[in-house]
């Protein structure tokens, strides 16, 4: 751990923080059991918001004692150079002062039936235009002839994450692939949302301490640090 014992952070800000980390995690469950996409752009709305909103705060509180704005900072550029965090933070700009959908809605989830009347997954695509009510399988016999197999599907669209422009300053974010030098899939919200998470709570957690540390009571370790040990 690193001793930081000269930096503060308001307490006052730390615990709004908190309530803002709540208002994510919340958010996060609603897109987990979202069923239309109307409920998935609602509950991501919401995300993005709780984290601007965790952000913002920690801005206020930082700005309070000098010795935390150094900190404060590192975490701004923490945010400009990680591909997921300055795709949520410009993705809620989008949201709050655009008017494009921050979500595509052609993301189609196809799901076959079972012979014991279960459904399986079949398929995932971007593009849900296609109108299909079966799906065709191929299965090889014993003396090497292939037979058919149609089975019926079911269809369910969902949201999708897109490039975002932030109206605030014109420029273009594509899609995430990368989160701390991982490669990932960020293919629907709940995807985003959910790598997000760890970062966020690591965030709200050093930021607790550096909010203690002016009593002496604590070693603040970075958020990396924090993460490793959650």
């Amino acid at each position: 751990m690193v001793s930081r014992r000269g930096q503060t952070l308001d307490g006052t800000a730390v615990d709004q923080a908190k309530r803002h980390l709540s208002r994510a995690g919340r958010a996060r469950q609603a897109l987990s059991i979202a069923k239309t996409i109307e409920e998935t752009r609602s509950a991501w709305s919401d995300f993005l918001n709780a984290v601007a909103a965790i952000y913002e705060i920690l801005k206020v509180g930082s700005g309070k004692y000098g010795s935390s704005a150094g900190w404060y900072g590192r975490v701004i550029k923490e945010r400009k150079q990680d591909e997921l965090l300055r795709y949520l933070h410009h993705a809620r700009n989008s949201d709050y002062h655009g008017l494009e959908e921050v979500t595509g809605d052609k993301g189609l989830r196809v799901l076959r039936l079972m012979p014991d009347g279960t459904y399986a997954g079949a398929m995932t695509t971007d593009s849900g235009d296609g109108d299909l009510s079966s799906f065709r399988s191929g299965v090889i016999n014993p003396d090497g002839t292939q037979t058919i197999i149609t089975t019926p599907i079911i269809q369910t669209k969902f949201a999708t994450l897109v490039a975002v422009t932030d109206e605030l300053h014109g420029d273009r974010f594509e899609v995430p692939t990368r989160h701390w030098g991982e490669d990932y899939n960020f293919h629907e919200p709940i995807n985003a949302a959910a790598t997000a998470t760890p970062y966020l709570e690591a965030l709200v957690c050093v930021a607790d301490e550096l909010s203690l540390a002016k009593l002496g009571r604590v070693e603040v370790r970075g958020i990396r640090q924090t993460i490793k040990a959650r």
